[in-house]
């Protein structure tokens, strides 16, 4: 369900009354300036309101709100009374509303009023009092008012008490719930990790203290809020720090009571909320799935919820950086809404135990007012990032480990007297005080044995005796079920939960027959050893434990034919289990066993992949492709996530095989790889995938590493047209008009583009809007372009907000408007764009104002790398800002800690010259080799040229050579141009004039358009090359078919002059029309120049004027 938000609705009015009174205030002024934090509030009011207004008149009032009109204020004044009163509720919440306490009297009470007397907030208070009065009592008819005058006084009337009472009220609502929880599999998550939290809040009772002092230091303060921290909890496994958080939660949850007509459904599936937000890494330590999760949940708690798909198709680097932003965004509202955030995330080290880059989806800083628990094992990887990537300033570290002496007893309950204080000592001595081996006493003490009996602490004696339970049955069914059912738990323990549905059909399929509750009955027993009964999510509890029943208990041989067998029913699931079910258990048990680093059984890896060849005999396509995605989604592009894709490719799957072209045709390719690339495309397109035909006819048209073939590209992409597929039809539009790789036609591109935005598409309106601003491919025609601006914003499409704020602020394209561009801007900024406040910053600090330095520090914070960038770079050079080196510095390592190459990059050059930073040649290097071991291609660039250069670097050609090399052999065109000129020039490199020619021409038939005009150029020059005119010619041909208007002018003037080629008039204008036409200024100048002075082309002064005046 969507909320209004009528009090946010209303902005600009109560802004009117705002700037116009209450900052004039002395009792109001200091709290004028929280004006959308007070809006946010009367909202959650509203929301909260719903229970305590009888016969739905809040309700009334909202409605009202929400549809106000300047034109009738009467209209709220009739309902005030309803917002007063529950305002009244919230802030004395112990103090009864007497049914006789009129209007006038709750105000007083509210204090509303300005203590100055001569204040004209008390003018405005009676005036609304008066004209309520009248409207309710007809006897107190009011005498004629100005129509503005009672406007202001109904919007200072209402926003008055939020100003007044703003921290009260926001304490109340801080435990208001605002929505439900409506995603299924958020759901079935959070209902298993309420179970499994339950089990370890029993699990032992002590350390008191410990949970006292974590609840104290992780609970919302009352008072100002403090700098945002992380916490971290750390000790060895089975050290209790599931059970510690367990037991703070539970303090947590018992304060105070929790508010909204959702807080029961809420609560049933996630107890801990509104308190605090709680993911468990050992639930589900797929990252997807738990940042929707950590995203459902802050959501339940907001009236401005944030929602966001972070697409599996993105680089996993990228993804983090998406995750980050959200992680923060969302800590950020509920710190505005609510006062405070707190996430815990339990076993954090689970989340990235495959690849430490999955923990990056954390901020390295947080928000004002934000908390964040995190519990790791000791010396993990995880701990080790923490400690890395997180400030210490901002990091308080919480280390436990064994029971002390007293501890223990308070576990076990021990009467210290009967017992002998003796025999207790000598107990403990000899005992390690591992909490999960205390819990076992302890349980054994309850059963009826005495302390002495029981055999003193060896990990290895207590797993066997914990073995040994399963082993009790007389009952030889029974035994032969918990045999396979312990076996099976110990295999899937580092797979994740496993469902007791699938458990019992294990079972079945392995010809033993019990019923699902009896088997539930049995395995209660073994409450100590797993985890998630009572949610049917098993799990064993220790990762060592189950580690000892592989590799210690039984061996390989003992399991090779249990692992066939788990093989075979995994084959079987989707007989009788949902695709959703069995796609996730296949994908998480396929990941871990058939990758032999992570396991020390060889033979399981090989025995998996078989799992994944079965599949491909049984032509289960879907799956395989299903399986693929889901790996390739949470851990990437994995072996076994490329071994997947092929074998559904292999079937036929239309979207495997678009997948497979794609996956080719990427990174480091072969001609060899770029061939099977193409074949891949042609199959998925022949079977009717759209998508495909779009990328097919991209390479066809642009003779993109391959002979171009303008027939069947443009076959491809009409086809693809016809199928009605959007992208198709933008990119034919855009080819048309801008004619790369097709014949310019301006009626028909512009025709595609307004067809397109006429349906609705937002995209098309934006796009179709530039070019008509900017004089790109179609004339110019600014009321146009401005309509489908604000039509595509009008439908919420935050690009288009982005784009006009920047307009109007620079007067591109639009007039200059300062203002209205900063509301469009600001517009963008409430609708959750973080790149509208790096825009308004950058936007005014370009106009010398400070305030845009708070903008991009806003954008910062909230995790956007490219304000940190520019923070960077203007703290360092002084523009905008004050110089300053220490602070530019630390924003450009902020960015490239969070892992933006390009930040990297800028500290490399900057460090290497002594830019803005004290000159560092080895720190410099090492941040240009880590852009560039990033994927950085700028920086593979910059660190070649240096190293050939000796520019801030030694002179070593060799490594600068073999960057160069590699960079060009994966596909880079800007480093085959590089190397084309180096060898052409004798540029640090032996000149080459083959190797020269073979370069240049491998980045042209890539597409690299600067290297078609060069090659033309220097072939039809004979400059550095042999002259070769039909080639040269074919080449600048191509460039300017491209679109490239210094292509096109430069053979036009060829054409026209004679300049190595043969003259020819018709050609030659054609080409400087095609320029002019497309929008370049030059163009059209030396147009309308040649036109009026009959140089190179017939005169004709009329059109020459003509182009010339276009050109002003």
């Amino acid at each position: 369900m969507v909320l209004q938000t009528p009090f946010l609705s209303q902005i600009e009015n109560f802004q009117m009354v705002t700037d116009e009174f209450f900052v004039k205030s002395r009792t109001y002024r200091e709290k004028s300036g929280q004006l959308e934090q007070a809006l946010i509030l009367g909202d959650r009011l509203l929301v909260a309101g719903k229970g305590i207004s009888p016969w739905g008149l809040i309700d009334r009032f909202s409605e009202r709100l929400h549809t106000y009109s300047t034109s009738n204020p009467k209209s709220l004044l009739e309902l005030i009374d309803e917002w007063f009163k529950v305002v009244y509720h919230y802030v004395f919440p112990k103090q009864p509303l007497y049914p006789e306490m009129n209007l006038w009297e709750i105000m007083n009470v509210l204090q509303v009023h300005s203590d100055d007397l001569e204040d004209e907030i008390n003018r405005l208070f009676d005036l609304a009092y008066q004209m309520r009065n009248s409207l309710i009592y007809s006897d107190q008819p009011l005498s004629d008012i100005k129509e503005d005058q009672l406007i202001k006084a109904t919007m200072a009337v209402i926003i008055a008490p939020l100003y007044r009472h703003f921290e009260a009220i926001q304490l109340r609502l801080r435990n208001l719930v605002v929505h439900s929880i409506e995603n299924e599999e958020t759901i079935s998550l959070l209902q298993s990790t309420e179970s499994v939290r339950l089990q370890k809040v029993k699990a032992f009772l002590t350390r008191e203290e410990l949970v006292l002092q974590m609840t104290k230091k992780l609970q919302l303060n009352d008072g100002n809020r403090e700098q945002g921290k992380y916490y971290l909890l750390t000790g060895f496994e089975g050290s209790g720090k599931s059970t510690l958080v367990s037991q703070m939660i539970e303090n947590l949850v018992n304060t105070t009571p929790v508010y909204g007509f959702y807080a029961d459904h809420v609560q049933r599936t996630a107890p801990w909320l509104p308190f605090t937000l709680f993911v468990d890494g050992k639930q589900s330590n797929r990252i997807g799935t738990l940042m929707n999760s950590v995203m459902e949940q802050a959501n339940t708690l907001m009236v401005n919820p944030i929602h966001q798909q972070i697409l599996p198709k993105e680089p996993l680097s990228k993804r983090m950086e998406q995750y980050r932003r959200l992680i923060t965004q969302l800590l950020e509202q509920m710190v505005k809404e609510r006062g405070q955030a707190l996430l815990i995330i339990d076993h954090f080290d689970e989340i990235g135990k495959y690849d430490n880059q999955l923990f990056s989806f954390l901020p390295t800083s947080l928000p004002l007012g934000a908390k964040v628990l995190l519990t790791t094992q000791s010396n993990s990887f995880a701990e080790r990032w923490v400690h890395h990537h997180i400030k210490a300033n901002s990091l308080e570290i919480w280390r436990i480990g064994h029971f002390t002496e007293q501890e223990a007893l308070d576990v076990l309950s021990v009467n210290e007297d009967k017992v002998g204080a003796r025999e207790v000592s000598k107990w403990w001595h000899k005992n390690a005080g591992w909490p999960v081996y205390v819990q076992y006493v302890s349980q054994q003490l309850q059963e009826g044995k005495e302390l002495q009996d029981i055999q003193p602490f060896q990990a290895h004696i207590f797993f066997e005796e914990w073995i040994q339970e399963w082993n009790h049955s007389s009952d030889t069914k029974e035994q032969a079920a918990l045999d396979k059912v312990l076996k099976l738990l110990a295999i899937f323990e580092p797979v994740g939960p496993l469902h007791l549905d699938l458990v019992h059909y294990f079972l079945y399929q392995n010809g033993i027959q019990i019923d699902k509750p009896t088997l539930k009955k049995r395995l209660a027993k073994f409450n100590g050893q797993l985890e998630g009964l009572n949610s049917q999510m098993l799990r064993l509890s220790l990762s060592s434990y189950a580690e000892y029943i592989r590799e210690t208990y039984y061996n390989q041989f003992d399991l090779i034919p249990f692992f066939k067998k788990i093989i075979h029913w995994l084959l079987q699931l989707k007989e009788y289990f949902d695709t959703k079910v069995v796609l996730d258990v296949l994908s998480r048990f396929t990941f871990h066993w058939a990758n032999q680093q992570n396991i020390r059984q060889k033979k399981f890896a090989e025995i998996t992949i078989k799992l994944v060849d079965q599949l491909n005999q049984e032509k289960e396509a879907d799956l395989l492709y299903g399986m693929f995605q889901q790996i390739q989604k949470d851990k990437g592009m994995t072996l076994l996530a490329s071994h997947c894709l092929r074998k559904s490719a292999d079937l036929g799957h239309a979207p495997a095989m678009l997948a497979m072209g794609m996956e080719r045709l990427g990174g480091k390719r072969s001609k060899e790889k770029f061939a099977e690339g193409i074949m891949w495309l042609e199959r998925a397109a022949n079977q009717g995938n759209t998508e495909a035909m779009l990328v097919l006819s991209n390479y066809l048209l642009d003779g993109k590493g391959m002979e171009r073939d303008i027939d069947k590209g443009r076959e491809w992409l009409e086809k693809a047209v016809e199928c009605g597929y959007d992208e198709a039809v933008l990119t034919l539009a855009n080819r048309l008009l801008d004619r790369k790789g097709l014949p310019r036609n301006e009626s028909r591109g512009k025709y595609l583009l307004e067809k397109l935005a006429y349906s609705g598409h937002t995209g098309a309106m934006v796009k179709l809007a530039r070019r008509l601003l900017d004089r790109r491919g179609l004339k110019r025609d600014v009321i146009e372009g401005e309509k489908w601006l604000k039509e595509a914003a009008r439908r919420d499409h935050v690009a288009a907000m982005l784009e006009l704020g920047r307009r109007f602020m620079q007067g591109k394209g639009l007039p200059k408007d300062e203002e209205l561009g900063r509301k469009w801007l600001e517009k963008a900024i409430k609708c959750g764009h973080v790149g509208a406040m790096y825009t308004l910053g950058s936007c005014l600090l370009a106009k010398g104002k400070e305030e845009g330095r708070s903008w991009l520090e806003k954008a910062a914070v909230r995790g956007h790398t490219g304000a940190m960038l520019e923070l960077g770079r203007r703290f360092l050079d002084g523009k905008g800002i004050s110089r300053q080196e220490i602070v530019g510095r630390k924003w450009l390592e902020e960015a490239a800690h969070n892992g933006n190459s390009g930040a990297m990059l800028e500290l490399g050059r900057r460090l290497l010259d002594g830019r803005g930073l004290e000159a560092e040649q080895e720190n410099g290097k090492k941040w240009l080799e880590k852009a560039a071991k990033d994927g950085n291609t700028g920086a593979k660039l910059e660190l070649s040229r240096r190293l050939l250069d000796g520019k801030g670097l030694e002179v070593n050609k060799w490594e600068g050579k073999a960057w160069l090399e590699q960079l060009a052999s994966q596909g880079n065109e800007g480093a085959m141009l590089e190397l084309g000129i180096r060898y052409i020039e004798g540029i640090a490199l032996e000149k080459d004039k083959v190797a020269g020619r073979n370069w240049l021409e491998e980045a042209a038939i890539n597409g690299n358009v600067e290297a078609m005009f060069i090659l033309g150029n220097r072939l039809l020059d004979g400059t550095g090359l042999d002259t070769d005119k039909e080639t040269g010619e074919k080449w600048l041909k191509r460039a300017a078919e491209y679109g490239n208007v210094k292509a096109m002018i430069t053979l036009a003037d060829r054409l026209l002059e004679g300049h190595g080629l043969e003259k020819c008039e018709v050609k030659g204008k054609n080409w400087l029309e095609e320029a002019a036409i497309s929008g370049n200024v030059g163009a059209m100048l030396e147009l309308g120049k040649r036109l009026c002075t009959g140089t190179g082309l017939e005169q004709n002064q009329l059109e020459g004027e003509k182009w010339i005046k276009e050109a002003k």
